[in-house]
């Protein structure tokens, strides 16, 4: 029978193991079973899976290579910096160097591209929270439970930016009088 593992190196903490069902990324439940697939996940992040860590050697490598990335990005640089010293460190220390070294352009090309996917998905994130947090104060201003100066200054912009913000929300009562 095959079996589906996903080996986990992000950020967020999981546990050294765990088993993803499908099923649960469903939007509306289904509890007939006829969807069912399941992955074991193996957290390979430092101090979670060590004894697999030293028994793959290159798996073990790999891990150091993202971590050296991540403590360029905790020092303060640029994703295209942070890879590219980590990149050289390694092949400095014989960790990965002989792949690194054939595919050092490739390699960073990926490493950039997943943090470039990480960045985006967390400007999505706060463009959505901003925006569900202006939409809120439109409606209260709407109702008249809040002044618009109020609402204004708490998204950082005018009154005069409220309202055309407001009007291009589809609330087109005035806001000044």
């Amino acid at each position: 029978t095959p079996r589906y593992t996903v080996l986990y190196n992000g950020t967020s903490k999981q546990p050294a193991f765990m088993k993803l069902k499908l099923s649960d990324a469903f939007i509306h439940e289904d509890t007939s079973g006829d969807f069912e697939w399941t992955a074991n996940m193996v957290n390979i992040n430092h101090g979670m899976n060590d004894e697999l860590l030293n028994n793959c050697r290159p798996l073990q490598e790999y891990m150091l290579l993202i971590e050296e990335i991540r403590k360029n990005r905790s020092d303060g640089m640029e994703v295209e910096q942070a890879v590219d010293k980590a990149v050289t460190y390694c092949i400095s220390n014989n960790i990965l160097s002989e792949f690194l070294t054939k595919h050092r352009a490739e390699v960073i090309d990926v490493c950039i591209t997943e943090y470039d996917e990480q960045a985006f998905v967390n400007g999505i994130r706060e463009e959505g929270r901003e925006e569900g947090k202006a939409l809120t104060l439109f409606s209260l201003v709407n109702s008249g439970n809040l002044k618009p100066d109020i609402a204004a200054k708490e998204l950082g912009i005018s009154i005069h930016e409220f309202e055309i913000a407001m009007k291009k929300a589809g609330m087109n009562q005035p806001v000044s009088k």
